[in-house]
């Protein structure tokens, strides 16, 4: 279970959806907070350029692979075949986990379309959790969102606000609130409203859905676009990273 693989100096955790699961019914059984953030190019881009940030990383318990590029298509794909978790879509896993359990969930985000999208994923009755509340960060004070929070105990806080924010706000308030386990998931959440988005009646009429899905939700071209451009990234910071070692050591 404590397999990982380092991109740009952040570790990921490779799991299965059951270890997964056996994780987070742990982390719900703690009388602390447990951290799980699903990383993105964004974040990862991030961290390349920000040690502090980096370290800042280091406290949260498990930092999974939020879309599939990060690990690049060959190896995701190697992954994906034997069972691993490569992208967000562990989540649904972990709600249908919840089924029945009737989990607490409390949301802070930072854009109207991210709350939108989760709200209507807990009227799924397959959700198994229960929505608590929810603050969008810009119309309260931070102190506000944490004493809300704290008077309603979540058993779970979904956080959903852009990078670098998000991780900053977790760890600036993971030990002043009472929660079991918080999922950080403002990195991944515009691909997952492009991929779950309900296409147009006049698509269905025209019986174009399997063009639509993959131009629209699943576009390859797009996934092999942005994973060269990560590919590309990565190695400018594995040179970059050389260059400063052969330097160091020269002096």
């Amino acid at each position: 279970m404590n397999k990982k693989i380092r991109i740009m100096d952040v570790d990921l955790n490779i799991l299965d959806n059951e270890q997964l699961e056996e994780k987070v019914r742990e982390y719900l059984e703690n009388d602390y907070l447990n951290v799980i953030l699903l990383a993105s190019e964004k974040l990862l881009l991030y961290a390349a350029e920000n040690q502090e940030f980096r370290e800042k990383l280091l406290r949260a318990d498990l930092i999974l692979s939020g879309e599939e590029e990060l690990l690049g298509m060959h190896h995701g794909q190697v992954l994906k075949e034997g069972g691993m978790i490569v992208s967000y879509r562990c989540l649904e896993r972990l709600l249908q986990a919840f089924r029945g359990e009737g989990k607490t969930v409390y949301i802070v985000y930072d854009n109207e379309r991210y709350i939108r999208f989760i709200e209507n994923a807990f009227r799924n009755p397959q959700s198994g959790a229960v929505l608590a509340g929810s603050a969008m960060e810009q119309e309260m004070t931070d102190e506000s969102i944490v004493n809300e929070i704290n008077s309603l105990a979540p058993d779970v806080l979904l956080i959903a606000m852009e990078v670098p924010k998000q991780e900053e706000w977790i760890m600036t308030h993971s030990t002043q609130l009472n929660s079991k386990l918080c999922l950080g998931l403002g990195g991944i959440m515009d691909q997952m409203i492009t991929e779950y988005k309900a296409e147009p009646a006049i698509i269905s009429k025209l019986h174009l859905s399997r063009i639509y899905n993959a131009l629209v939700r699943h576009n390859h071209y797009k996934k092999v676009r942005k994973e060269k451009f990560f590919r590309q990234k990565l190695k400018e910071y594995r040179k970059e990273k050389k260059g400063n070692s052969d330097e160091n050591t020269s002096k």
